[in-house]
């Protein structure tokens, strides 16, 4: 009887945890769509200097999290975990992650673990499956209009065009059938005998590792240069990059990278209409 109340009061908070979110990216879109006609004609000029511009650029790096497509990796990752079988102790697990990542001290490989193995023992085959089925249904019908029109622009240009987000590679197969990018960093997950660990190979791309990765790029691999690359991107956690590229362009930033943008004077952008 105690168990059952314990399960129920985890469930209740996950669901609970959901809605919230769910609301809040619901009131954000109603709030970026009525401001949206305001800010279209800045949003158009920032744009169109940036596009003509941009000869001294090589490199243009996109987040994909609500920066390419609507989704955050947040919501794309909570779908996977109903796809899996995900235990009771596994909401404990995320109640802590909840409140390392409150505090500000989660871990990013730990907290992605956390999901990630309660798939261990899963073939690649069946992650793959579950990871196309998200596409299906949770982004492809939200790739934003703008960040579509952007990559186009910039494949036409011949710039070097870099993938980088911290959900694991499985998540973007069917998406990189599309845009072709030059070059993906993402996480990766650990498989011994084609059959998933649980952990991450690495650490994912995420905040000081995200730099990280893109420095070695750049600057080692392609014997390039940071100054020359723009960055489309929409957490606090970019950061680390964002404020060492040549271009930092925030877009649909949280209130944590928007009050840093405003304090550094970046151009914020607002991406909200979806390609149809």
């Amino acid at each position: 009887m105690v168990f059952k109340k314990i399960l129920n009061i985890f469930l209740i908070v996950s669901l609970f945890s959901s809605f919230i979110f769910a609301k809040r990216s619901r009131l954000k879109r109603e709030t970026i769509s009525v401001n949206k006609q305001v800010n279209n004609q800045d949003k158009k000029s920032q744009e169109n200097k940036l596009l003509n511009n941009n000869i001294e650029y090589k490199y243009v790096i996109f987040d994909i999290s609500n920066c390419f497509w609507e989704k955050t990796l947040y919501e794309v990752l909570m779908s996977l975990k109903k796809k899996i079988k995900f235990p009771v102790s596994g909401y404990l697990d995320l109640l802590s992650c909840g409140v390392s990542y409150a505090m500000g001290n989660l871990d990013a490989k730990k907290g992605y673990e956390t999901l990630f193995k309660h798939m261990n023992k899963m073939s690649q085959a069946q992650v793959k499956e579950k990871c196309d089925l998200i596409w299906e249904q949770d982004c492809k019908n939200y790739i934003y209009k703008d960040a579509d029109r952007l990559f186009n622009e910039y494949k036409k240009q011949g710039l070097k065009l870099i993938l980088v987000d911290a959900g694991i590679s499985e998540l973007y197969q069917e998406f990189l059938k599309i845009y072709k990018f030059d070059y993906v960093l993402v996480a990766n997950l650990e498989y011994k005998n084609n059959l998933s660990t649980g952990k991450l190979v690495g650490e994912p791309s995420s905040g000081i590792h995200k730099y990280n990765m893109v420095k070695k790029l750049i600057e080692q691999d392609l014997h390039g240069s940071l100054d020359q690359a723009i960055f489309y991107a929409n957490s606090h956690n970019d950061i680390p990059l964002l404020e060492h590229v040549g271009k930092p362009m925030p877009v649909n930033p949280n209130k944590k990278l928007e009050r840093f943008a405003k304090q550094k004077n970046w151009p914020i952008l607002t991406f909200t209409e979806l390609k149809k």
